[in-house]
């Protein structure tokens, strides 16, 4: 049972993982992948507001997202922490060969150690949201209340994008 708990959390964060890098990867810009500024930066430069040719934080957050509705600290956290992943010499911005860098490296082999590894890393994580009293353990409550999270959040995408297909 416990081997079927975490290799399900562990399949859920690594899912969710790899749709965050690749939302953020192509600025969440369906177009943007396809379409390149004029001096062949990558897609995510759309985020370049001011045309300075570097992305900083504030550009990033300020990318309005799909439900446009406010974001949730979690997001706003995974969008900081991606930053950061991103800008690899920590000077608050990121530039095109930042850029270049991240794909070469997200392009390049895992080996099963290195893959496992932040899975493990992801899984923990979800298992310390879920474990709401630290006590080491996820309880039958807490295994209820993150269904009923999880539910809720469908219900609410859902129904955003249901608005979305009616204004179109």
């Amino acid at each position: 049972m416990k081997k079927a708990l975490k290799f399900g959390i562990l399949a859920l964060t690594a899912a969710a993982s790899i749709a965050v890098v690749s939302q953020l990867a192509i600025a969440g810009d369906k177009k943007a992948d396809a379409k390149k500024t004029d001096d062949k930066k990558p897609g995510i430069f759309v985020l370049d507001t001011n045309k300075d040719g570097v992305i900083t934080l504030d550009e990033m957050k300020a990318r309005p997202n799909k439900s446009k509705q406010p974001r949730s600290p979690e997001a706003e956290q995974r969008i900081e922490e991606r930053f950061k992943e991103l800008d690899k010499n920590n000077d608050g911005k990121i530039d095109a060969a930042e850029i270049e860098k991240f794909k070469e490296e997200r392009n390049k082999p895992i080996s099963k150690k290195e893959f496992m590894s932040k899975a493990n890393e992801r899984a923990e994580k979800a298992f310390d949201k879920l474990d709401t009293n630290k006590d080491g353990t996820i309880d039958a409550n807490e295994r209820q209340s993150a269904r009923e999270a999880l539910r809720k959040k469908i219900e609410e995408r859902r129904a955003e994008l249901q608005k979305e297909q009616k204004k179109n």
